[in-house]
């Protein structure tokens, strides 16, 4: 058997291209979409793509690192989207991953689509399982005869499954419900599948253990209810263990030294509370974390955990003799739209507070009006409300013969406008624009006098 010589390794040039590529594919469906990309990103990106227009064009050292600064600068704009989210969900270009099987029933769907089949074919199969052995329980009745035959062997080791089973199709229904926001969204992350895995088994988990905290008639559901609601948001579980834990480890800590039982006993966290709920990314804010009462002799070390992309200190000490401590949290530029938790714990006890990320501050339009005597007044509005602080935009003209009086516009803390003001020249005729910037951001509005 002859063996197959390998492929020969790719050169620096190859390599470049390829990125090259890949940066053009990003830009275009920027473009398409209508993303606020800086102009100054095009054009840099246009001239990278001419060096492969002519072979004696070759792009020096400083060409290339001007590129990658461009791509980096192209990639933070169009977070989460990337070229590997847009390959993973553009219809038939299957991934290399991809099974045989897959790419013959599936030969036209985006890889991001065929998980979103896998999900459908799990989630069938949970409520055929549920509905099954429902229907199963309902119409056969063992009696002392049949109580050792198969049938009642099934019923008998189903029904205490399908607590986990329902935790199963929760968890299932979120990940189908966040997979159609990726798709649409163009972000799906095949890097991200082990994850989405790894929710369907705690899940699977989380729908039986919860019975053991929870009980679901105190709550007028039935067991299957309260499984599915876990299995959907298993912060709920995690929620009920923190509760359970914190009502058993302080008895615990307190049948030990008396040193401990006097300075920690009954310590626990009352409450964390944040000083922005809503913040944009760059935003940054203050929580405080309150105790029940004041912090031993040598003081109470509080863990801090998130669920998402937010930066915070990983411990907190309250300070001997005080009820609480603050410390500082920031969303990073590059964070996403959506909830974030922070979480305290310390002495079996803990709290959370939710802190709601916006999207990032972006010039969505300019408008303009002609007044009387020569004068333009105009407003630059953004595609969100500047929450923590002013923002300042940028504004300028592209005629000689129309003078804004202010090319720095503060957004005022609240608001989501900014008014502008200019004078045009007696003799003046012809289209002015206006173009506001933020950033990368930038949006242009233009009038005809």
């Amino acid at each position: 058997m002859t063996q197959q010589p390998s492929p020969e390794p790719k050169t620096i040039e190859d390599r470049f291209r390829e990125e090259v590529l890949d940066a053009i594919e990003l830009l275009e469906f920027a473009v398409e979409t209508g993303r606020n990309v800086d102009d100054a990103i095009v054009d840099r990106m246009k001239k990278a793509q001419s060096y492969f227009k002519t072979t004696d064009q070759a792009p020096t050292d400083a060409d290339r690192a001007e590129f990658e600064k461009t791509y980096r600068d192209l990639a933070k704009a169009m977070s989460p989207v990337n070229i590997q989210t847009l390959r993973a969900t553009a219809d038939g270009r299957p991934g290399v991953a991809r099974g045989r099987l897959s790419r013959v029933v599936f030969p036209r769907s985006s890889d991001a689509k065929v998980f979103s089949k896998q999900l459908w074919v799990w989630v069938v199969l949970c409520a055929l399982a549920i509905v099954f052995t429902g229907v199963i329980s309902q119409i056969y009745v063992p009696d002392e005869e049949s109580a050792s035959s198969g049938m009642s062997w099934f019923i008998a080791f189903a029904k205490p499954l399908l607590p986990f089973v329902h935790g199963l199709l929760g968890a299932l229904t979120y990940l189908m419900r966040s997979a159609h926001n990726y798709i649409a969204e163009r972000s799906f992350d095949l890097q991200r599948t082990p994850e989405y895995y790894n929710r369907m088994l705690l899940g699977f988990v989380s729908g039986g253990v919860v019975l053991l905290f929870v009980d679901p008639k105190s709550f007028n559901v039935s067991d299957g209810a309260v499984a599915f609601i876990v299995g959907y948001n298993t912060d709920y579980l995690f929620a009920a263990l923190e509760r359970v834990a914190g009502a058993v480890f302080p008895k615990a800590v307190g049948t030990g030294s008396s040193q401990a039982s006097a300075g920690t006993g009954k310590l626990s966290i009352s409450k964390i509370t944040v000083s922005n709920g809503e913040l944009q990314p760059g935003g940054q804010g203050t929580g405080t974390i309150s105790l029940t009462g004041p912090a031993p002799s040598d003081g109470l070390l509080v863990a801090l955990s998130s669920d998402g992309t937010i930066t915070i200190p990983k411990t907190v000490t309250v300070p001997a003799g005080t009820n609480s401590a603050q410390f500082a949290y920031s969303v990073p530029a590059t964070s996403a739209e959506g909830a974030v938790s922070i979480t305290a714990t310390a002495s079996g006890s803990s709290a959370s507070a939710s802190i709601r990320i916006r999207p990032a501050l972006a010039v969505q339009s300019v408008s303009a009006q002609k007044g009387p005597d020569s004068t333009v007044s105009g407003t630059v509005e953004l595609n969100g409300i500047a929450i923590t602080e002013d923002i300042k935009v940028t504004i300028e003209s592209d005629q000689a013969w129309c003078r804004i009086a202010a090319t720095t516009l503060s957004v005022a803390k609240g608001t989501k406008q900014a008014a502008f003001s200019a004078t045009l020249d007696a003799a003046a005729t012809g289209t002015v624009t206006f173009t506001a910037r933020l950033g990368q951001s930038q949006a242009k509005g233009s009038l005809t006098v």
